[in-house]
């Protein structure tokens, strides 16, 4: 039992750690790529650090950044193992619940099989390749540390000392955890108050109260509505839509055809369990067992309703990105803990234990059946992200040789001078990682190619169509005999070389045997690039084959002209 419980956790660092790319991605480039910036400018200010990102205020996670990558430069790659660490430190978190919440070692051994598979869904892949995922596990898994302080002999002084600063540290660095402050309130569920504690157990709740509200009050100090975010709509003006992406919010945690129906019928299960928990709790007057579940399923259930109204202005395709599934997992792993909660409970009742039984059987076939094919579905999509990523990291690596590609302004959504000011001031300080190819390819590359005797592959055809330059063909290292690494593409306009786009090369050549090389098999390129700017009139195109490795350009034979009318 315990090997399995290990076993989702073994194939999402698998998964991570063979299609990881150290490519800052999106976000990151205005967190923590803009405060890494200010750092080597010399002027980081703690406004910098408190300022906004979308909704969030990042101060926590940034200075975890700055530990991270002023150290070892900016690798992302380390931001993800810091975010895998987080979610596997939330599940040894969920471990300590179960055990404080079940008295059958093998229940919880079961639970935290079953909590894992959620925890570590093949869905989650995608965000342990997104390093600031760590900001959006933070909040849960400081929940279920202040659950488990609540659930300690600790003194109400300590729960409300510690569960504030947990609140505080969740608040300032995602906005849902700001929920925390009323989900994590210190309880005295475990015993009565100490005799000497009496008289201050109103004391320490109103002092958690006040840090609270001095929080909440800072937070919003300067705030602003995000520029790229709709405006919140009215649950009284769009109540059904609103309905409808929260569900299908829920239900996106698995890759299934209707996700809003698999939300409806986990919010309904979430429903039951926790009515038939409050109707024990008020019988048996022990609410132990059921408060940390139907805690860790509020957070979720908030957030959802939080986040219909601030992104349905985006379409209902928002509700399944997969950002959302660290808190849809969580409410599916609450259900988990209510139901195995309730079953505890209802061992007395013969006709309620076979029910809920019978229940769990069902749940865990669905469970494993959903599991798998999401699993199967995964594993095609991440080999494609992959390749996406690794082209921006090409994009990236030659963005000072190549400062006219537009592809650079695909790396962000932000203004691209401001991305091509972080790149340019990390690159100066050598912060980059991996870094920007050698001056002495840059300058290579610089020049007008000119096709010697011993060719290096063939620029076969190029043309320009409704906005887009497209062309293929292939490349190689001719004293290698194995494909070039990429390709530079450029043209001559008024009178100058200007090197343009780099592709990957990688293409299948079923006409390796003719190219001279079996090797050659992998040596072709192709690629589509939008372009608004393209030179008016004929334009000739010609390419560099590059050999990373040992530094060397080599002019590709043949060239291209393409009419932009």
């Amino acid at each position: 039992m315990i090997g399995l419980s290990v076993l989702p956790v073994l194939a999402a660092l698998y998964m991570m750690c063979t299609h990881w790319v150290p490519v800052p991605y999106w976000d990151e480039w205005d967190s923590p790529g803009k405060q890494l910036a200010a750092f080597y400018r010399g002027n980081l200010s703690f406004a910098d650090l408190f300022s906004q990102h979308n909704e969030s205020r990042s101060f926590f996670p940034r200075l975890v950044y700055l530990a991270l990558y002023l150290t070892a430069g900016w690798d992302v790659r380390s931001g993800m193992v810091a975010t895998f660490v987080l979610a596997c430190a939330g599940s040894a978190g969920l471990y300590a619940v179960a055990r404080r919440t079940n008295p059958s070692r093998g229940a919880v051994l079961l639970m935290f099989v079953m909590m894992n598979f959620l925890l570590f869904s093949p869905r989650q892949y995608e965000n342990f390749l997104y390093a600031i995922m760590g900001e959006v596990f933070t909040p849960p898994g400081a929940l279920i540390l202040a659950i488990l302080v609540n659930l300690s002999n600790l003194s109400l002084k300590w729960k409300a000392l510690v569960n504030a600063a947990l609140a505080v540290i969740s608040m300032y660095t995602f906005a849902n955890g700001m929920l925390l402050w009323v989900l994590a309130f210190p309880l005295a569920i475990t015993s009565a108050p100490r005799p000497e504690e009496a008289p201050f157990k109103n004391f320490w709740r109103i002092v958690y109260a006040s840090i609270g509200a001095l929080s909440i009050f800072c937070y919003f100090i300067s705030y602003h509505h995000p520029p790229l975010s709709p405006p919140f709509v009215s649950p009284l003006e769009r109540l059904p839509a609103l309905l409808h992406f929260f569900l299908f919010w829920i239900g996106s945690l698995f890759r299934v055809g209707d996700p809003a129906l698999c939300g409806a019928v986990v919010v309904l299960l979430f429903g039951g369990l926790a009515t038939v928990a409050i109707s024990q709790g008020r019988r048996t007057g022990d609410w132990r067992a059921h408060y940390p579940w139907l805690t860790l399923g509020c957070y979720p259930l908030i957030s959802g309703g939080i986040v219909a109204m601030g992104r349905l202005g985006f379409g209902y395709f928002v509700a399944g990105d997969v950002r959302y599934a660290v808190s849809t997992a969580f409410f599916y792993i609450a259900v988990v803990g209510l139901g195995f909660s309730v079953y505890a409970q209802a061992k007395r009742r013969r006709l309620k234990l076979g029910i809920v039984f019978s229940g769990a059987i069902v749940f865990l076939v669905i469970l494993f059946s959903l599991w798998a094919i999401t699993f199967k579905k995964e594993r095609r999509f991440l080999p494609i992200l992959t390749a996406v990523r690794q082209h921006s990291l090409l994009v990236l690596r030659w963005s000072e040789a190549i400062p006219q590609n537009p592809e650079i302004a695909s790396l962000s959504p932000y203004p691209l001078a401001d991305v091509v000011a972080i790149i340019r001031i990390l690159a100066e300080h050598d912060a980059l990682r991996p870094r920007l190819v050698s001056q002495k390819l840059a300058a290579a590359v610089s020049a007008r190619p000119e096709a010697g005797g011993a060719s290096a592959g063939t620029l076969e055809a190029a043309k320009f169509e409704a906005g887009e330059l497209s062309f293929h063909g292939w490349a190689r290292v001719p004293d290698q005999d194995r494909p070039a690494d990429c390709i530079v593409l450029g043209f001559e306009a008024d009178g100058k070389w200007k090197p343009f786009c780099v592709v990957e090369t990688g293409g299948n050549r079923p006409d390796a045997q003719q190219l001279g090389s079996a090797a050659l098999k992998r040596a072709g390129f192709s690629g589509g690039v939008r372009c608004a700017n393209f030179p008016r009139g004929e334009t000739i195109l010609k390419a560099w084959a590059i050999d990373l490795q040992n530094q060397r350009a080599f002019p590709i034979a043949g060239e291209a002209s393409v009419q932009n009318r």
